[in-house]
């Protein structure tokens, strides 16, 4: 089954929030991601924090000698080291985790905004995956790009509006799909109502299954015109170089006369060479 290929946002996200957005889901999903993220400040903090640390402990060992008598230094300096160590552990830990929480605040700040596959269910997330996938074909095509696809600001705003509208309705469908088979239907009435609820779902994803099936009829449209813009720059170039090598051919055909010339000289000359040549 297809997945989606990025996460659906909402037509009022600036670019800045869609990258933050992206960014944090990423921190959040893959701890490889996330040591990434974290970037050389938490690695400084950790650094300032470990020998911070450690420079406490030597100096309470000092101290501890130094003020304590000899039957208490040792089992005193235990104690301290051990706090020591689980509190420089403690706190390197804690700011360690900080670029998790800062990701888990941008992605809280803008829930309901957004939708990934996680959040779907199977039928959602292959529905999901066909309409992001026709409209990068779309958005990603020639005739687009080279602006012959009418107005192309319409285009784009009119694809991404409806592919949220689609990823919302995916979204309620899933959670709509969830409660109904975590209901118990323990009577008739209530196994009515589930087949009522069922049927309802099932008109309203046939609805977002045509919306769609428009995209992807749109995509294959814009697909064709692409191949036949290419079909068409094509047969140019092809032409262009069928018309540089006749052309090249055209201009020595005295090469051609002349060295069809000296092979009927050489061929006389031989024929004379042969009757003046005295028999052996």
């Amino acid at each position: 089954m297809t997945e989606p290929r990025r996460v659906t946002v909402h037509p009022d996200l600036t670019p800045d929030q869609v990258k933050r957005l992206e960014r944090a889901l990423d921190l959040l999903r893959s701890p490889r991601t996330r040591r990434k993220e974290t970037g050389c400040g938490t690695e400084i903090a950790s650094f300032v924090t470990y020998w911070t640390g450690l420079l406490g402990m030597v100096v309470l060992l000092v101290l501890t000698l130094a003020l304590v008598p000899v039957g208490f230094a040792l089992p005193l300096f235990v104690v301290v080291l051990v706090g020591g160590v689980a509190a420089t552990i403690l706190v390197t830990s804690r700011v360690q985790s900080r670029p998790g929480r800062a990701a888990r605040r941008t992605v809280d700040s803008l829930r309901g905004r957004f939708v990934t596959a996680a959040m779907l269910d199977e039928s959602g997330r292959e529905l999901l995956a066909r309409a992001q996938q026709a409209v990068d074909t779309v958005l990603d095509s020639s005739p687009h790009r080279r602006g012959l696809l009418l107005d192309g600001v319409r285009n784009r705003v009119v694809l991404t509006d409806v592919e949220w509208a689609v990823a919302e309705s995916l979204l309620r469908q899933s959670g709509a799909r969830q409660r109904i088979d975590a209901t118990p239907t323990p009577g008739s009435s209530s196994r009515r109502a589930a087949r009522e609820a069922r049927a309802a779902l099932e008109r309203d994803t046939a609805e977002v299954e045509a919306r769609v099936r428009l995209l992807e009829s749109y995509a294959a449209k814009v697909r064709a015109a692409e191949a036949e813009e290419q079909d068409r720059r094509s047969t140019e170039a092809l032409r262009e170089i069928t018309a540089d090598l006749a052309q090249a051919g055209a201009a020595h055909p005295h090469h051609t006369e002349a060295l069809a010339s000296l092979v009927e000289a050489q061929e006389a000359a031989l024929r004379v060479a042969a009757l003046t040549d005295p028999e052996p």
